[in-house]
């Protein structure tokens, strides 16, 4: 269930994708009251006395996730919808849901893994054009993760953890940092590269793990 591309060659595909949509959408000068980006990507109108308005509860809410889909020999189909909400402008906590498909034809064994995940993220940067001025308007940020996961333990269970169970719940804790990059008043595409603090046997997760999902 590990992807066979190399750490190298998805970081360099992803990156140069997001610098061309950066040149693509941000290359004319932004206007002079979109003063600064929020935690999820979204730019903040400041109002002419200079204080920055209130935003409503439902303008804070934001929505995204990832997905990923495979064919063939091996099928593999991951859904992983979020909901969240921006606590301030830099800090924001989010929840979601995971199921995932995954069958083999060659071993012949199918399994569906499903489970929850809660989060929050950290705007270090919130735009780099500001510091580097060169029309790259990503934000940069730090994610922390837990996620549980509920395994069959006849393919999973490898230390022998939970005999005569028929599943078990897998506890993971994720950190890391990443890139947003946005495409539209609020919407934008991530790319993440996280790790896992309690790697163990029965861990479905190579690291690095990476992650290439959006928010809306």
């Amino acid at each position: 269930m590990r992807s066979s591309f190399s750490f190298i060659s998805k970081f360099s595909f992803v990156f140069s994708f997001l610098i061309a949509l950066s040149f693509a959408g941000f290359s004319q000068n932004q206007p002079d009251f979109l003063e600064s980006v929020d935690s999820v990507g979204n730019n903040v109108t400041i109002p002419e006395n200079g204080k920055q308005r209130k935003r409503p509860v439902r303008k804070k809410l934001f929505f995204g996730g990832y997905m990923s889909l495979r064919f063939g020999t091996v099928t593999d189909i991951e859904l992983a919808p979020i909901v969240g909400y921006q606590l301030t402008p830099r800090f924001s906590v989010a929840s979601g849901v995971k199921y995932q498909y995954y069958s083999d034809r060659y071993y012949n064994y199918d399994t569906h893994i499903y489970g929850f995940k809660v989060f929050s993220r950290f705007n270090v940067i919130q735009d780099l054009n500001r510091i580097i001025p060169a029309g790259i308007s990503m934000s940069i940020f730090i994610h922390a993760e837990y996620e549980g996961l509920s395994l069959e333990s006849r393919y999973f269970d490898y230390s022998n953890q939970f005999p005569g169970q028929e599943r078990f719940w897998l506890n993971t804790i994720l950190v890391g940092g990443g890139i947003r990059q946005p495409i539209g008043p609020k919407a934008g595409i991530y790319f993440s590269i996280l790790w896992n603090l309690n790697d163990n046997v029965n861990s479905i997760y190579s690291n690095p793990i990476m992650r290439i999902g959006f928010s809306f």
